[in-house]
């Protein structure tokens, strides 16, 4: 029985940190997923709603039409959630979803931020408590390493 769904949308982030595995193997050299054949591979995938589709990456939000995607899966009736470093544009992730979209009932919250040794400790917080505070369920996590 499957207990986690995770969707590297990308492998690309803003982020730089050395000890990222994204940076090892021939990761880089992957060529992205287009949107139509991401809807075609996650369509027949069947979510819970204790098992949503994690979209991952990288960084997912450097997946140019990741709004599209979380639309349309959200309307096939998908249950999504999101694995971010936190580097989006706010203004631009409320205008384009809604609390609705990511609701299920897994024992974490839907969109988890990661916070890297590279992380802006403030700024992540402070996003944090405005989408709590708009409806969302968010939280941040810690990376296991050495350097943090």
């Amino acid at each position: 029985m499957l207990n986690y769904i995770g969707v590297f949308l990308t492998f690309r982030c803003h982020m730089g940190c050395d000890y990222c595995i994204n940076h090892h193997g021939s990761f880089k050299k992957r060529k992205e997923i287009g949107f139509l054949e991401w809807l075609k591979i996650l369509e027949p995938v069947a979510t819970r709603e204790d098992l949503p589709i994690t979209l991952q990456g990288g960084e997912p939000f450097c997946y140019e039409p990741i709004y599209e995607l979380m639309f349309r899966l959200h309307k096939m009736g998908k249950k999504i959630d999101i694995l971010t470093n936190g580097q989006f544009d706010l203004e631009k992730f409320v205008v384009n979803t809604t609390p609705e979209m990511f609701r299920r009932k897994a024992p974490y919250a839907s969109i988890r931020f990661s916070l890297h040794k590279n992380s802006d400790d403030v700024k992540l917080v402070a996003k944090v408590l405005i989408l709590k505070k708009r409806g969302y369920s968010v939280g941040i996590w810690g990376i296991d390493h050495p350097d943090m």
